[in-house]
């Protein structure tokens, strides 16, 4: 039986060649890319400085912080004293900061070509799935970022894959949104937790 594009992403990235991988699987895999938003680094130069001093990430080219998520919507003295302790951070690690005004990171990171065809993106925020637009795998992480900041590698475990195929033509004013929320309300919010969904069928390819 041959495998899922999820599943040969994964593989073409492990660490370890590997012949065969199945749903369950626990992999430590090469990723091209990592990142940080300011919504979720509120508290982790604290956690990471517990583990120990770190002097700098294995490639600064490979991985960034992004200031997009919460500038306008906040005006708490707490998330402005965030963004200037993310900025010293990034410049005692040596690493890039898109500042405030250059956009959300997950649009970014598709629209400077970083996610594509094929590539493996971490991030510490649930939209990194978004990449998945690209046909690249985005999955989020949490305090286990910095094992990608200090060795461009991060441990997976395989989901398994569900394929929706999608027929038909929406009607003028049924939008992709309409489309996903009703799919949902059928098989319902928990049916593709830690899973992998590949989309086909005409609706989609329009």
């Amino acid at each position: 039986m041959g495998y899922t594009a999820v599943e040969k992403i994964f593989m073409s990235h492990s660490v370890k060649p590997l012949k065969t991988i199945s749903p369950g699987d626990i992999v430590v895999c090469n990723a091209e890319y990592g990142g940080s938003h300011e919504g979720w680094i509120a508290d982790v130069y604290r956690r990471f400085e517990e583990f120990g001093d770190i002097k700098g990430v294995f490639d600064p080219k490979k991985f960034a912080f992004y200031m997009g998520h919460h500038m306008a919507t906040t005006t708490s003295d707490l998330m402005a004293a965030n963004y200037q302790k993310t900025r010293e951070y990034a410049a005692k690690i040596g690493v890039k900061v898109h500042d405030l005004g250059t956009g959300i990171c997950h649009i970014l990171i598709v629209e400077q070509g970083i996610a594509h065809p094929g590539t493996l993106t971490v991030f510490g925020d649930s939209h990194t799935l978004g990449c998945g637009v690209t046909g690249g795998i985005g999955v989020q992480c949490g305090a286990e970022m910095m094992e990608y900041m200090l060795t461009g590698t991060m441990w997976f475990k395989i989901p398994p894959t569900q394929k929706y195929i999608i027929e038909g033509t929406a009607p003028k004013g049924v939008y992709p949104r309409d489309v996903i929320q009703y799919i949902i309300g059928q098989v319902g919010m928990d049916n593709s937790v830690y899973k992998a969904i590949e989309w086909g069928g005409p609706y989609i390819h329009a």
